[in-house]
């Protein structure tokens, strides 16, 4: 079976709301409307006007300085790209030491693997469980998912085929998470697989990203891409 796609995207460059949002604090924490104080020189004089209620001068300080250092405190949420981009790339992928891989706790089995059972050569990570049964990458997101943002994943497989009939598992974690899963019986029809999901909160760039599939057979699974922006 040949697939075919194609690289889009482009990540859009960061934005931030520190300046106006500091801009903000500092028009709240201006002298507009303060009256200066006047002097009773005699008992006829008016009195002193009640001077307008306005933030303490430390608050404002304080809040400049979370700006500073934390920035969404005094600032608004980063809004969601526009289009597609990518958050992973196909050549960064690497493959996860038994020992590490979070999906081999209790796996008792010798499973022995071949190099060519991972192929990127079509710019997509392809994996071949005739070389290798059991399959755990992981790689770091490439840009921040923001809050809002709609996550699209792009999966495939060929037709899955065991003797005796098994079942064909595959899963998509970031930061430990459970995002996506396919556990299927085989045999198996095949499928093109492009599950949605609205991100509930921001994922910083540098955050785990780990695929996993294991079956029993000769069977071809392509991960295409994981993307976001609205």
């Amino acid at each position: 079976m040949d697939w075919q796609w194609s690289a889009r995207d482009s990540p859009d460059g960061p934005e931030t709301a520190l300046g106006r949002a500091a801009a903000m604090t500092l028009d709240r924490c201006g002298d507009k409307g303060h009256t200066p104080p006047m002097r009773i020189d005699s008992p006829d004089a008016s009195p002193r006007p009640k001077r307008p209620p306005r933030w303490p001068r430390w608050s404002c300080l304080a809040c400049l300085l979370l700006i500073a250092l934390a920035g969404p405190a005094c600032s608004d949420n980063v809004a969601p790209r526009t289009g597609r981009i990518s958050v992973v790339t196909y050549d960064k992928w690497q493959v996860v030491p038994r020992a590490g891989d979070p999906w081999a706790v209790g796996l008792t089995a010798d499973v022995t693997c071949s190099e060519a059972a991972i192929d990127t050569k079509r710019q997509a990570l392809e994996i071949d469980t005739d070389y290798c049964p059991w399959v755990t990458v992981r790689q770091p997101l490439q840009t921040e998912i923001r809050q809002g943002e709609t996550v699209r994943f792009i999966f495939m497989h060929t037709y899955l085929f065991s003797e005796p009939p098994a079942r064909a598992v595959a899963e998509l974690r970031i930061g430990g998470e459970r995002y996506w899963q396919m556990d299927v019986a085989m045999p198996q029809h095949e499928a093109v697989h492009k599950p949605t999901w609205k991100a509930a909160r921001e994922v910083a760039a540098g955050t785990l990203v780990e695929f996993h599939v294991h079956n029993h057979g000769d069977n071809s699974y392509a991960f295409i891409d994981l993307t976001t922006g609205d």
